[in-house]
């Protein structure tokens, strides 16, 4: 089983929801005899062999400021799977996610397609970056589903592209800036307007 289900700041869940969406989730495994999940944390879930890394530190501390309900999901996701004997008879990995940059649209996906290989290991490593990539993240959670022996079992990898390609990172933050930029503009056109 692939799962991308996980808290977003559109709407604060309460502390534990996302957590006991796992909780079933994992019963219903064992009950249909399913023996494997990837499951979706993010970079904000540390690990022992995790390095330094500053911009986690800050997004980790912003988002259990801003976004608590967001911050203590994630934590609960990690408790689920780590300390609870329900998941330990199960095949478990926990992806850990940055930020996603880019959009579903043709130009993005055909773009992002060449992105080569996955990085999946500590945070912080050498070859770590905050960014993911969609469509390495997705071929590397195809490829670890199929396999026939589970890598990363009982582990929480850090999952992004190993060399990200910079012009499509910044394409997709200028893409972003401007829309917004666009948005407030027909905001205040039509604020005067009623005016």
């Amino acid at each position: 089983m692939i799962s991308l289900l996980g808290p977003t700041t559109i709407r604060q869940p309460k502390n534990t929801e996302y957590a006991d969406y796992y909780r079933t989730i994992v019963g219903l495994m064992k009950e249909h005899d399913v023996r494997r999940i990837y499951a979706m944390g993010t970079i904000y879930i540390y690990q022992a062999e995790d390095h330094g890394s500053f911009i986690r530190f800050l997004g980790a501390w912003i988002t259990s400021i801003f976004a608590p309900g967001m911050y203590h999901n994630i934590i609960a996701i990690q408790k689920i799977f780590e300390n609870e004997q329900t998941a330990n008879d199960i095949e478990w990995a926990v992806h850990r996610v940055g930020n996603i940059p880019g959009s579903s649209d043709a130009w993005s996906v055909d773009r992002e397609q060449g992105e080569g290989e996955a990085y999946a290991g500590p945070i912080g490593a050498p070859g770590w970056s905050i960014f993911t990539n969609r469509s390495v993240l997705a071929r590397w959670l195809v490829d670890a589903a199929e396999s026939a022996v589970p890598h990363w079992n009982h582990q929480f990898p850090a999952v992004m592209p190993r060399s990200l390609d910079r012009s499509l990172m910044l394409y997709s933050i200028n893409r972003t800036v401007r829309k917004r930029h666009d948005a407030v503009l027909r905001y205040k056109q039509n604020v005067v307007a009623l005016l």
